[in-house]
């Protein structure tokens, strides 16, 4: 069920990346943007699931303009278009589905030489049910499962106002990997 390649798939926080959270939380609040929440930014994130998916699930690729890169859109028709229909059914998210979510990993890039180009990169993880005790959990518990890794990027060069965009994304289902 793979929308997209190169992804890094997620199912829980990572105690390092979650110390090195932190920091770059820190970071971004006191130098990039002070109003930064990371509650406000896991909600507004938890909505563009949901709009994009059902979006992806529909087949409104023009949709996507603006909530999501142009590459990765391109990239995304093309595997949805191979994917069969039962998982094309497991695309939409509701809101209330997401179980558990959480910033997997947050970060800085500096993209050009004189330092002036900055943008922050938080990939985001969103379980749609429980993923306690897995191997025990009937089949048809976790053929219902699936995980959502969400990667948002925005710009926050001093001057330029831009808004979060996906930049990738991935629907798996963990029964199929674990």
């Amino acid at each position: 069920m793979m929308l997209m390649n190169g992804i890094h798939r997620t199912i829980y926080p990572n105690i390092f990346k979650t110390i090195r959270n932190f920091f770059f939380r820190v970071l971004i609040s006191g130098y990039f943007d002070s109003t930064f929440e990371l509650k406000t930014f896991t909600e507004g994130a938890k909505q563009a699931v949901t709009v994009v998916s059902h979006y992806i699930s529909q087949g409104r690729f023009d949709d996507l303009n603006g909530l999501v890169v142009k590459d990765a859109i391109n990239e995304i028709r093309q595997n949805f278009q191979s994917l069969p229909a039962a998982h094309k059914q497991k695309i939409p998210v509701l809101f209330d589905e997401i179980i558990f979510s959480f910033p997997y990993e947050i970060g800085i890039i500096i993209e050009d030489k004189s330092g002036k180009e900055k943008h922050v990169e938080q990939h985001m993880n969103m379980d749609l049910s429980t993923l306690l005790n897995f191997s025990k959990t009937s089949h048809s518990i976790r053929d219902s499962i699936v995980i959502c890794n969400y990667r948002f990027v925005r710009e926050m060069t001093k001057g330029v106002s831009d808004g979060w965009t996906i930049n990738a994304l991935n629907h798996w289902l963990p029964n199929e990997y674990l």
